[in-house]
């Protein structure tokens, strides 16, 4: 006859935990069918606090659950804005490593290079005296180097600043011929005008204008004389007066006169 095998104290001290962990797992499932049963519904109990069915319960743990995570991700969506903003430094930096060039560089050219082509020349106002007398002054004007003489020559026609005006000089050309034309031949410099030159002139406004101009063209190198067209054109005579016109203006011409 078989013997039946003998349980052992230690044996019987294994089954308490286990049998302790079934029961609250049996628990816990019966509580969490309780909370989600459908005829739980909400009560007031005296001013206390709302029971919500489980309904409710659900509902409000979906919409925690949903703003929790839109939280999370705005807050992650901000870090990622923020790390995708450049530093300073980068911001400063050119695309492609082109290299970083100082403020309007082609405006700061064009006037370095505009400065480069002009230069400073004389003309020769009239002014006046303490006493009145008209006198013969030297000015100094910034002009293109490219046109020196028909530069400086515009300038005595254009007459005097405002300022040197207050400072007694006066204006030779109350009409503003246009110059059409300026050309060195051999020793002479040819200046045509068109007809607005010598318009109601007199003897001595004109003998101003010529002195004038002559003094500011003797200036640069090779020129002797001074010739003057009007319109292309030589003339002997100016205005309604017939005021004399020389054909070659020079030191002597107003040394004779």
């Amino acid at each position: 006859m078989a013997r039946k095998p003998v349980k052992s104290a230690a044996n019987d001290r294994s089954l308490v935990p286990i049998l302790f962990t079934i029961g609250v797992i049996g628990w816990g499932f019966f509580a969490i069918d309780r909370l989600l049963s459908p005829e739980m519904k909400r009560i007031q109990n005296n001013g206390g606090p709302k029971i919500e069915s489980a309904k409710d319960t659900e509902n409000s743990w979906s919409s925690w659950l949903l703003d929790y995570i839109e939280s999370k991700s705005s807050k992650n969506k901000k870090v990622n804005d923020t790390r995708n903003v450049p530093s300073r430094f980068e911001q400063s930096q050119p695309e492609n490593n082109m290299p970083i060039l100082g403020a309007d560089p082609i405006t700061g050219f064009s006037m370095e290079a505009q400065q480069q082509l002009q230069k400073n020349v004389y003309i020769y106002l009239y002014a006046l005296d303490r006493e009145g007398n008209p006198v013969l002054k030297r000015l100094t004007r910034r002009v293109s180097s490219e046109d020196q003489m028909g530069s400086a020559l515009q300038e005595v026609i254009n007459g005097p600043t405002s300022a040197e005006e207050q400072k007694d000089f006066i204006d030779s050309f109350p009409a503003k011929p246009m110059i059409l034309n300026v050309e060195k031949i051999r020793e002479t410099l040819v200046l045509d005008l068109d007809d607005q030159f010598g318009v109601g002139v007199s003897f001595q406004s004109l003998r101003f204008q010529l002195q004038q101009l002559w003094k500011t063209a003797s200036q640069f190198s090779g020129v002797k004389s001074l010739k003057i067209r009007i319109n292309g054109r030589e003339v002997k005579h100016l205005g309604g007066d017939g005021t004399p016109l020389p054909s070659l203006i020079n030191d002597e011409t107003f040394a004779r006169s």
